[in-house]
Order: structure tokens, then C-alpha cells, then sequence
């Protein structure tokens, strides 16, 4: 036998020696109550969630407990304030995601896939922590059985739902000051936590959310070519990444382009995110306003299953059991996500359906809504665009201008100067800034999604 061999069976037996005479010279639970609060104290020193036990101490009904308190993540704070603290207005609601323009979801919310990928759940080993200590021999008692995910903070553990905690880890990756009642940084806030793979709430494996076009071969996304040394990195995000970044030939660069936030780490741009009704999303608080509509909104009654395309679902909430609370009947909120530099477009299912505009303000306090005519071309019927009075007094002003640009005379032909065909007998005048007129243009603004008009 060789001297290699020789020197392993004495290793082994001296091994299986010490297992067994071990428990003659320490207690078995010696690592668990005697080194790992020592070793845990200087590591973490304090804590409120965590709770460290043996069997020996459950069994006597006395616990051994060491406290572990996680530090509070940077927006913490200033996000309580504007969610309402333990009142998370997400618990019990849905994400529902669709592309600018189309009326089928291409992501949801997976309520059991959700803890697993959040950190959380029933698993004890589901954080780096606990499977620290699992190593050492100690039990990790969680308390949270409902449907939120195990927390990145130790303030609000049983109160705070995935889409915050997603949002909250996503803030951690800025190095810049967010500010949630930004419109720009929280579109990059929702992007990050919507397409990184490790903090999404949505199952990315599932997504359907990527770019629409065929990407030339010969001219790759330019992402790719930026983030080609780092693979990894791009490939921990979903495709939703590339859709909202749709590459620097296809993004048409609007005013505000400047003001547009880009992710951490793969510098892309963010989508915007609407409304089935075209409203953006511009503040956190507005975001927390949807999902506490959604909540109280009483006419989606009935189940609203993944894929469902019936007319009868309005895709702005329905209930659905299918969620991890016990069967509970769960909202959804659905949004819309918009390319970088696009703009957004309405997603009708059918001819004859109505979007209803509660935001948009119509004369008289009268509702706005549109109807769908055609879906291809999409042609909309437009109710309560404007009255009698608005449209007398624009003419009105039209024809009382005096300007040689805006008064009513012969309409012109060609790109530039006035030239007259003899086939334009028409005539035309504008009102561009007259109160009726800039009261119906602000409202033709609204309807079309732009949060912004000047």
C-alpha cells in the first residue's frame, strides 16, 4: 500500500474517532449556543427579526434569543412616508405588465416565484444570513407566513410587500439622489426592478416583455457592444431591458431626452410607464394612489386568469386567486411600459370598446372617453372633446386675427413660402393662443398620454 494511501485511511480514522468522542468532551449544542452568538454579535451587533433557538431551549420553553437588527436601506424613510408606513398599499395587488400598445400582458406577477426570488418565504436558507447560520448549526425562526417576501430591512419585515421591497433594492443600486416624486427617477426606479432577474417581482424566465423587432446580426443592440466584457452583467437583466432601450437608431430624441435617468451598471435608458387610460406614472405617490384605487375598485368582480382576452376584462384590475394569500381575492394593476423616447398608444381588444378618461378634464366638468371604431387602423370616436362654446370661440379668434401667419386667407401649398394651387381653394386661419385654444390643446395633451404641455 502506498504512503499516499497509508496517510488518507489514517485521516478517515481519525475522523470517525473524533465524531464519535466529541460529544463526551463538548454539548452538542456548543456551536449554537456558545460560539455563534459570539461569532453573529461582531458580525451584525444587534437585530429585531431574527431569532436564533436550540431544541434543547424550545423544549424547556425557554428561548435563547439573539436579536439581529439590519440596517435601514438608504430611501427607507422618505418610502414610508409616502406608501403610509405599515399600510403597504401593494399587498394584495398585482403587477400586470404590457408592452406600449398592445392589450396582452407579457409579464405578471408570480406571487409563489416571487419569495424565492425576493430572498424569502418559508425557506430558512433563502438568505445568505440564514444559510451562514445553518452552517453553524442554528435554527432561523420566521414568523412571516403571508404573501410578502422576506424583507431587505428589519423595520417593516411583516408589513412590506415585494413591489416595495423591489423598488427599495432597486434605489440601492443609484449612486445618484433619487427622488420619488420624480418622474425620471422612477421610471429608472420600476425599470431596474422590473427587469433584473434577482429582484423582479415578475418570473423574467416567462417574459415576453422584449424588444418587438428582429435585431440585424450584423449590427447588434448596443447594449451588447457596450456590456460585451461584462456578459454577466447583461444577462442578469430580462428582456424588457433591451425593449425599453430600444438602441440609439430607434429612440427619437425628445426635449426632456437629457433629463431621462439611465439604469446603474448597464447605463440603459428606462421605459415610462401609463395607465390602460394613457395616464403616466410620474411620482411614487401616484403609483401608491393606483393600487389603493385598484383595491377599492368594486367592478372587476371575478377571476381574471393568466392570458385571459375576454372583452369583459377591462385589464385595469380583477380579482384572482391564483395569488400566494391563501386563495384571497387579489387586484391587479396593470401598466404599460413605453419605450424610451416613444410615446404612448392606446391598446384596444375589440371594435365598440370604451376607455374612460377620469383625469382628463372635459367642458363642463363632462366626462371624456373614447370608443374604438377600427382596430386596424386604430380609429377612435372621441366623446366630449370639446362644446359648442369652445368651438365658437375659436373661430371666433380665427377669424378676428390680424397676423399675416394666422389670419383666415387662401390655404398654401409646398414646404415653404405662400404658394397658391389653383386645386387648394380652401381657406384657413389658427387660434394658437387664445384661452379656448389652449384649453382644448392641453386637453388633447392629456388623452394622448403627455403628462407635460407647453
Amino acid at each position: 500500500m502506498s504512503t499516499r494511501a497509508k496517510l488518507g485511511g489514517i485521516c478517515l480514522l481519525s475522523y470517525a474517532i473524533g465524531v464519535l468522542l466529541s460529544p463526551y468532551f463538548l454539548p452538542t449544542d456548543f456551536l449554537t449556543v456558545n460560539i455563534a452568538p459570539l461569532f453573529i454579535d461582531k458580525l451584525l451587533p444587534s437585530a429585531q427579526h431574527i431569532s436564533i433557538t436550540n431544541d434543547d431551549a424550545l423544549n424547556n420553553e425557554e428561548d435563547d434569543v439573539v436579536e439581529l437588527e439590519l440596517p435601514p436601506m438608504k430611501y427607507e424613510a422618505p418610502y414610508n412616508q409616502v406608501i403610509g408606513g405599515d399600510d403597504d398599499p401593494f399587498h394584495g395587488v398585482d403587477i400586470v405588465l404590457h408592452r406600449n400598445g398592445e392589450p396582452d400582458p407579457c409579464m405578471r406577477q408570480q406571487q409563489q416565484q416571487q419569495q424565492s426570488q425576493l430572498g424569502g418565504g418559508a425557506s430558512s436558507s433563502s438568505t445568505l444570513l440564514e444559510k451562514m447560520l445553518e452552517r453553524l448549526g442554528v435554527t432561523t425562526v420566521n414568523d412571516n407566513s403571508d404573501d410578502a417576501a422576506a424583507p431587505s430591512t428589519a423595520s417593516n419585515k411583516e408589513s412590506m410587500s415585494p413591489l416595495s421591497q423591489s423598488i427599495l433594492r432597486s434605489t440601492e443600486q443609484f449612486t445618484k439622489p433619487l427622488s420619488f416624486d420624480s418622474k425620471y427617477d422612477l421610471d429608472a426606479t420600476l425599470t431596474h426592478a422590473f427587469a433584473t432577474n434577482t429582484q423582479s417581482i415578475f418570473s423574467n424566465a416567462q417574459s415576453s416583455c422584449g424588444p418587438t423587432w428582429e435585431q440585424d446580426p450584423t449590427k447588434p443592440h448596443y447594449l451588447d457592444q457596450v456590456n460585451e466584457n461584462n456578459y454577466n452583467l447583461l444577462s442578469s437583466y430580462s428582456s424588457l431591458l433591451k425593449y425599453c432601450d430600444m438602441g440609439i437608431d430607434r429612440t427619437p430624441i425628445q426635449p426632456d431626452h437629457n433629463n431621462l435617468v439611465r439604469l446603474a451598471e448597464v447605463k440603459s435608458l428606462p421605459c415610462t410607464f401609463h395607465t390602460r387610460e394613457g395616464l403616466r406614472v410620474t411620482s411614487l405617490k401616484m403609483l401608491v394612489e393606483l393600487a389603493r384605487e385598484v383595491k377599492s375598485d368594486k367592478s372587476g368582480e371575478g377571476e381574471c386568469g393568466v392570458g385571459d382576452n375576454s372583452e369583459e376584462n377591462d385589464q385595469r384590475t380583477c380579482t384572482s386567486g391564483n395569488g400566494g394569500d391563501g386563495g384571497n381575492a387579489r387586484k391587479e394593476l396593470h401598466l404599460y411600459a413605453v419605450s424610451a423616447g416613444r410615446v404612448f398608444m392606446f391598446a384596444p381588444k375589440h371594435v365598440g370598446e370604451v376607455f374612460e378618461l377620469p383625469h382628463v378634464k372635459g367642458p363642463q366638468g363632462l366626462p371624456v372617453s373614447l370608443q374604438v371604431m377600427s382596430l386596424t387602423p386604430r380609429v377612435f370616436d372621441i366623446y366630449n372633446f370639446f362644446n359648442r362654446d369652445e368651438s365658437a370661440a375659436i373661430v371666433d379668434k380665427a377669424l378676428k386675427e390680424t397676423s399675416e401667419t394666422h389670419k383666415m386667407k387662401r390655404s398654401s401649398t409646398g414646404a415653404s413660402g405662400y404658394n397658391l394651387n389653383s386645386k387648394r381653394t380652401s381657406e384657413n386661419g389658427f387660434d394658437t393662443h387664445g384661452k379656448e385654444a389652449q384649453i382644448v390643446k392641453r386637453r388633447c395633451m392629456d388623452i394622448l398620454g403627455f403628462d407635460e404641455y407647453e
